[in-house]
């Protein structure tokens, strides 16, 4: 019986693997960033070498407290529990602790991140996932995250949206890493105005008391978790989100992001204007 089993669970993951191999001979994949052929022999999930190397910043070009990409150098910072930060740091008591940043908002990847919103199949999303968990897995294991919580959107925008791009990056973390996914513990109680348009304060003000803890009384108590979000860029929604956390009694909170954006000051795009973050 336990043989047949065994055999009954290896022909899914085997007809998968065969269909996606057909189907990658008949309709050759594209990088999803440039659209050109991709290389199948290397292992890309769907981006080309020169799209990842585009994306894909440098841990050391990004602050490992707020993940401010260009800023001035380390010090002393202000975070729980965190090493020194940069002088983005000084301007902002963060909840959390660290932020693992796949690329600055800018060129390909913010189009990507700005396509995702309309993509509800969460494809983008997915494979930008997989990207991330590859080039920071070491940044990833230094959090030891015990349970992903992905930033919740209100049923409103949900609704017209059709589709919350960190679900499916909280997901694809929490099968990779093995630790389960809490959807369902962080509620967004208000509708708040988009945070393109605001000025940092502004930002704050905007999303204090906008999220509630709605999960059971011990879901995190004394647990290291991960906060995952498309877009930061002052942290003041990812702040609000770990603030209600902590609150619950989780151990510590990290946070990962697909890209950091920088505003209006940013010294890298000073004309970049970011999505919602």
């Amino acid at each position: 019986m336990t043989t047949i089993l065994s055999h009954m669970k290896f022909w899914p993951r085997f007809a998968t693997r065969f269909l996606s191999g057909v189907a990658d001979l008949v309709c050759p994949p594209n990088c999803l960033a440039c659209y050109e052929p991709l290389d199948r022999s290397v292992p890309s999930h769907y981006y080309c070498g020169e799209c990842c190397r585009r994306m894909i910043v440098d841990v050391s070009e990004y602050c490992p407290v707020c993940g401010a990409i260009g800023r001035l150098p380390p010090n002393t910072g202000k975070s729980h529990g965190a090493s020194p930060g940069c002088r983005e740091c000084e301007r902002q008591e963060y909840r959390f602790s660290r932020t693992v940043v796949l690329g600055h908002y800018t060129d390909s990847l913010r189009s990507l991140i700005l396509d995702m919103k309309s993509d509800r199949d969460g494809i983008l999303a997915t494979n930008m996932a997989k990207l991330l968990l590859k080039s920071r897995e070491r940044e990833l294991c230094d959090l030891a995250p015990e349970i992903v919580v992905p930033v919740p959107m209100h049923f409103a925008r949900r609704f017209f949206r059709g589709t919350n791009n960190p679900v499916f990056f909280a997901k694809e973390i929490g099968h990779t890493l093995g630790i389960p996914v809490g959807t369902r513990l962080v509620r967004r109680t208000r509708y708040t105005k988009p945070q393109f348009h605001l000025k940092p304060r502004q930002r704050y003000r905007n999303v204090l008391g906008a999220f509630a803890f709605v999960g059971r009384k011990n879901a995190v108590a004394g647990k290291r978790v991960l906060i995952v979000d498309d877009v930061m860029t002052t942290g003041a929604t990812c702040n609000e989100v770990a603030r209600v956390l902590r609150e619950a009694g989780a151990a510590s909170v990290g946070v990962a992001v697909f890209a950091r954006a920088m505003g209006k000051h940013d010294p890298l795009n000073p004309t970049e204007k970011p999505i919602d973050a």
